[in-house]
C-alpha cells in the first residue's frame, strides 16, 4: 500500500534519485504532516493547551479552563501489548546480558514505536552508535523511494537538524542494488550536499 510518503521513480540512476528527493523535500506534505506532529504532541503531552483552545471561545476557556491528561499515551499502550513482558534475547541458547546493557532501553523505545508507529500510521527506528552503547531514534517524518513498477523500498531520506544558518539538514541511505553502491548523502533545503 503506498502513502503520500512513498516516492515512484522511473529508473534507478543517481541523477533522477537527487532530483526526486529536492522534489520530495521541497513538497511535503503539509497535512499529512501536521496530523502526524499534533498526533505526537498528544501522545508526548506537549503543546496540547494550543491544541484544545483551537476549538473552544476564550469565554468558555474561562468559565471552564482547560485540564489536559495524558490519555492519549494509555489508550496507545491499551492498543498494543507488545514487550508488556521484556523478551529474552539469546545468543547461543543463553541469555546475552551484555547485548542487554549494550541496547540501552531497547524495550521501552521498542514500545513507543510500536505505540506512537499505531497512531500516526508509520514511523522511522533508526539504531546509532554513541556513548559506548547502541541508542535508538524515532523518525516520525522521513520518506521512501521506490523504482517504477516495483513494490520494494531502495532508499529512505529524513531530516537530522539544522546548520548554523538554521537550513533543514537531510540525510538520503539507498542500498546496493544491480551492482550500483548504495547512496549516502547528506544535504541541505538548498541541494548542496555534504558526502
Amino acid at each position: 500500500m503506498m502513502s503520500v510518503n512513498d516516492v515512484v521513480l522511473p529508473s534507478y540512476s543517481e541523477d533522477i534519485v537527487l532530483d526526486s528527493i529536492r522534489r520530495a523535500q521541497k513538497g511535503l506534505e503539509d497535512k499529512e504532516n501536521a496530523e502526524r506532529a499534533t498526533a505526537l504532541d498528544f501522545y508526548y503531552h506537549k503543546n496540547v493547551d494550543t491544541h484544545i483552545e483551537q476549538w473552544f471561545s476564550t469565554s468558555t476557556l474561562q468559565q471552564v479552563p482547560v485540564f489536559p491528561q495524558k490519555i492519549v499515551p494509555r489508550f496507545a499502550r491499551a492498543r498494543n501489548m507488545i514487550y508488556k513482558n521484556s523478551p529474552k534475547r539469546m545468543i547461543n541458547g543463553e541469555q546475552a546480558d551484555d547485548y542487554k546493557g549494550m541496547t540501552h532501553h531497547l524495550d521501552t523505545r521498542a514500545r513507543e514505536f510500536n505505540e506512537t508507529s499505531w497512531l500516526t500510521g508509520q514511523m522511522g527506528f533508526r539504531s546509532k552508535w554513541g556513548r559506548e552503547r547502541v541508542e535508538y531514534d524515532l523518525i516520525p517524518f522521513f520518506k521512501r523511494y521506490y523504482v517504477q513498477g516495483e513494490s520494494e523500498c531502495f532508499g529512505v531520506s529524513y531530516e537530522v537538524g539544522r546548520d548554523h544558518k538554521n537550513n533543514r539538514i537531510y540525510v538520503f541511505w539507498s542500498r546496493a542494488r544491480d551492482g550500483a553502491p548504495g547512496i549516502h548523502m547528506k544535504f541541505d533545503k538548498r541541494d548542496v550536499q555534504f558526502r
